[in-house]
């Protein structure tokens, strides 16, 4: 009796055992999908942007916003017809002839500029904004015009050194203004001491 009952129960265990083992494979199962499911939200390194591609570079040059250099010529005369009011300094203490129509002249020139105009050096060209300014007077003394050379920014008539010519009537009208053949034929031979003769 007790041969049968040890006979059954190994038969017992031994059906016992495939099910409890079944377990385990229904566990890697679902351990399998679950990657099976991982592995398809992977992105795909053919569509994956690629590191070593360099972002494109814009090259358009920048705007230039410096504004173009200019020269003001009815600011630069007005200045020049108020040389007497304190922004100029009178070099000549006397007058002396001069070819503008046969004037004696007297020299006036802007405050900033006459320790320069006094030396002529002629390695030291004149800054922007000199004004130099011919006082014209008759015999008897009376004004008679104002002939102004007026220095202008750099490139403005390289061919007279960037100087503006211009003379100016008792009225304050400019007979003439600009470049001026006769004006810079005459001051030609001064080119070394940018263009002025200074005063002796």
């Amino acid at each position: 009796m007790r041969r049968m009952m040890t006979i059954a129960c190994g038969l017992v265990l031994a059906l016992a055992a495939p099910a409890c083992g079944d377990d385990d494979p229904v566990e890697q199962t679902d351990t399998l999908e679950t990657e099976d499911v991982g592995d398809d939200t992977m992105v795909d390194e053919d569509t994956a942007p690629d590191e070593d591609t360099a972002v494109a570079e814009d090259t358009t040059p920048a705007e230039d916003t410096t504004p173009a250099p200019s020269f003001d010529e009815a600011a630069t005369l007005q200045l020049a017809t108020e040389f007497a009011d304190g922004a100029f300094t009178r070099i000549t203490t006397e007058t002396f002839p001069s070819a503008h129509a046969g004037d004696n002249v007297h020299i006036w020139i802007n405050n900033e500029a006459v320790d320069q105009y006094n030396t002529l050096a002629s390695d030291t060209p004149f800054p922007e904004g000199t004004i130099v300014v011919k006082e014209q007077l008759k015999a008897n003394g009376d004004p008679s015009a104002l002939t102004v050379m007026a220095k202008a920014y750099e490139g403005y008539a390289p061919e007279s050194a960037d100087w503006h010519w211009a003379r100016i009537e008792n009225d304050g009208t400019a007979s003439f203004s600009g470049q001026i053949s006769f004006c810079i034929d005459c001051h030609t031979p001064q080119a070394s001491k940018d263009w002025l003769f200074g005063v002796e």
